[in-house]
């Protein structure tokens, strides 16, 4: 077998001695072809048997890699020179021996019986001497391998123009076949991905003006067809919109004129259909063969802008909640003072007092103060929750209930509700709140005619659902309300959601409702979801997480026992904001309680340190500067674990307000209060305490 092929390869030789080996062995190239010619011309006889030459031809048969040989007109070798043993393993004097049938694989013999039939066939009646062109066949080696060949074989005649038998210059081309058949499948995978990728890729001559190359998904991301790019490498331009177009022109000036290498562009296209797609195109210069070349891509960005709207609403949404749940934390702050010492003067002033009216006044509307910052606690997601399994069929129910006492007889409302639907978790006063502000806009944007459709559905979440791409679990209760009013247009439909933006004529909505039904059912875990159009209605899509399936609605927070008690004795107020400390003085003390008041997390660990046995509840605020409520009640449970804590804040933060609840809280008092709101949660907090002392051990 060829052993040079199996060592390593073989030291680069001098540049300068290779170009002399070059010119040498081309001189004696020639030398041998007109030497082989004219004795085929003359003595053709002569090359059938071994040749008796000496000198320069017999230096060059020895050691020439290329192999020569002769053959008769029954294909049996006649001459062949040694180099035939560094390609098949076989000597000279072995090869020789072979039957053609030895030398070549079936199918490579049978090719090549075909070849010289034809070359047979050809020849009859030409006095010439045709070279055929040359063959590739598979040749047998020694060792049992194959290789491939090539070979160059030329027809011998007598004087008298009789085909005698056949000259051949064979090679070794199985490198040049396997870099061959490595481009081919190179070039296959490569025209491949080129036809399937979605993207437009494509090269330009500048210079000519002409495409010279165009991926086939021209057609189906930029409705322009291949032929009509060929016959008119700018039209591409005219789909664009005409206020991205300026733009875009530019640019391509800018490439065209070599100022600009390189190019990325962001604009829009109106496709035949009418569709209107995003486009990004990036076009790179370069100079060849004395031509400028521009390449490139286009590819439809149409979804990924999609998504960067949705992260930017997101976004935006969560820094205007940021801001909408500091200011409520702030009104219910000021409304608690409100609230709290309107209640204790409402609870001093006779009924038949002229200062009733003030007083009843002051609190009506500071209640609906208070159901504003709900409603943006709501939005901001920092609103008091209750966790139950809610089933949402009964909430629909409940609400279109409350709706058909009060909608006119012309609007009519469907459902379509299904039987089976699986429970949510969640607060269903939360719920029922936001679905009645729902069916509210609803009623409103039909204007006292159409139709409501209410409809539920389980449903798997799966990765081509656009309303659902960003869910985390798999099933989800969808309830989705459909009106046929007069829809909204696509600018409304974007700021829908923010809080204090309506369309409502002033003084009939506080542009808190869809905001409030957007932080709902996101702080229940799930997704809001707005389809509307002018003239063709609006559909809202509410989609929450489900639980397991429970027999019936059962608390998973057990609420707070209804009994309660009259025992009276001292409370530590703890808040830092001093209107709200001497409010909820005042009303403690008008319920019979003493009332020590700090500041600060620092100053209630020093009085439960001094008065550890005389604390009979702590009412700690949440949210304080340097020690918050929650390092406060960590410590308090280090140094007074037996006093009862009833957690308070103007907002809560839901995670952290269970966590302290599971950690011995005795219940959340949400700013602002009444006073017999305040007299009722601290009653419940003391026997919830005296209950958890007595099953103590």
């Amino acid at each position: 077998m060829d052993q040079h092929r199996k060592q390593g390869p073989a030291p680069k030789p001098d540049l300068e001695e290779l170009s002399r080996q070059l010119e040498s062995l081309r001189q004696e190239n020639v030398r041998l072809k007109d030497l082989t010619v004219a004795t085929a011309q003359n003595h053709p006889e002569s090359l059938l048997t071994p040749p008796n030459i000496d000198g320069w031809y017999h230096l060059l048969t020895q050691n020439i890699n290329d192999v020569i040989w002769l053959r008769d007109m029954n294909l049996r070798l006649t001459y062949i020179s040694p180099s035939i043993e560094r390609i098949s393993g076989h000597t000279q004097t072995e090869s020789l021996q072979l039957p053609i049938e030895q030398w070549l694989t079936p199918a490579s013999l049978e090719h090549t019986l075909e070849r010289f039939q034809q070359a047979m066939e050809r020849a009859e009646g030409v006095s010439d001497l045709p070279t055929e062109p040359p063959i590739e066949t598979e040749m047998l080696c020694k060792d049992g391998s194959t290789c491939w060949i090539e070979s160059q074989v030329t027809l011998l005649r007598n004087p008298g123009g009789k085909p005698v038998g056949l000259l051949g210059v064979t090679r070794d081309i199985t490198e040049r076949r396997r870099i061959s058949e490595e481009l081919k499948e190179r070039n296959r995978l490569l025209e491949s991905i080129f036809s399937n990728l979605r993207q437009i890729f494509f090269t330009l001559n500048v210079s000519q003006m002409r495409i010279v190359e165009l991926s086939p998904a021209c057609e189906e991301i930029y409705g322009v067809t291949p032929e009509a790019f060929h016959a008119d490498p700018m039209c591409w331009f005219a789909p664009i919109l005409e206020e991205d177009r300026e733009r875009v022109l530019k640019g391509f000036g800018a490439l065209r004129s070599g100022t600009a290498e390189d190019r990325l562009s962001e604009y829009r296209i109106r496709r035949p259909d009418g569709a209107v797609r995003w486009m990004q195109s990036r076009i790179r210069r370069r100079n060849a063969g004395g031509e400028v070349f521009f390449d490139g891509f286009i590819a439809d960005i149409t979804e990924r802008k999609r998504l960067e709207g949705q992260l930017q609403q997101s976004q935006k949404m969560e820094a205007i909640g940021t801001l909408a749940g500091g200011i409520a934390h702030d009104m219910n702050n000021v409304l608690g003072v409100v609230m709290g010492l309107g209640s204790v003067l409402q609870a001093q002033v006779a009924a038949e007092s002229p200062l009733r009216k003030h007083v009843d006044g002051i609190l009506s509307v500071s209640r609906r103060g208070r159901d504003l910052t709900r409603n943006l606690l709501g939005f901001a997601r920092k609103g008091k929750f209750r966790r139950e399994a809610v089933v949402l069929n009964h909430v629909v129910e409940e609400v279109i209930s409350l709706l058909g006492r009060t909608l006119p007889k012309s609007i009519v409302i469907r459902t379509q509700l299904d039987g089976a639907l699986d429970p949510v978790e969640g607060d269903p006063g939360q719920l029922n709140h936001a679905l009645m502000n729902l069916c509210l806009n609803a009623c409103d944007a039909m204007e006292d005619d159409g139709t409501l459709t209410i409809a539920t559905q389980n449903i798997k979440i799966s990765g081509g659902d656009g309303h659902s791409h960003e869910l985390a679990t798999e099933r989800y209760a969808r309830l989705q309300l459909t009106d046929t009013g007069a829809g909204m247009s696509p600018e409304t439909v974007k700021r829908a959601f923010e809080p204090f933006f309506s369309t409502k004529p002033r003084g009939r909505g506080t542009g808190l409702g869809l905001s409030m039904v957007y932080g709902t059912i996101t702080n229940h875990g799930g997704k809001v979801f707005l389809d509307s159009e002018l003239g063709r209605g609006t559909t809202v899509t509410l989609q929450l997480p489900t639980i397991a399936r429970v027999a019936e609605t059962v608390a998973v927070v057990d609420p707070w026992p209804a009994e309660t008690t009259n025992a009276k004795g001292t409370i530590l107020v703890v808040d830092d904001e001093e209107p709200f400390r001497f409010a909820i003085e005042q009303m403690l003390v008008t319920l019979g309680y003493h009332v020590i008041v700090v500041d600060s997390g620092g100053a209630a660990l020093e009085v439960v340190r001094e008065l550890p046995d005389k604390i009979g509840l702590i009412l700690l605020d949440l949210q304080m500067p340097h020690m918050d409520g929650e390092e406060t009640f960590q410590k308090l449970q280090t140094i007074g674990g037996n006093i009862p804590v009833l957690l308070c804040s103007g907002f809560s933060v839901e995670d952290k307000t269970e966590q302290l609840l599971d950690a011995g809280a005795c219940g959340y008092l949400q700013k602002p209060f009444e006073v017999d709101t305040l007299s009722e949660q601290v009653s419940k907090a003391l026997l919830q305490h005296k209950r958890r002392m007595e099953h103590q051990p």
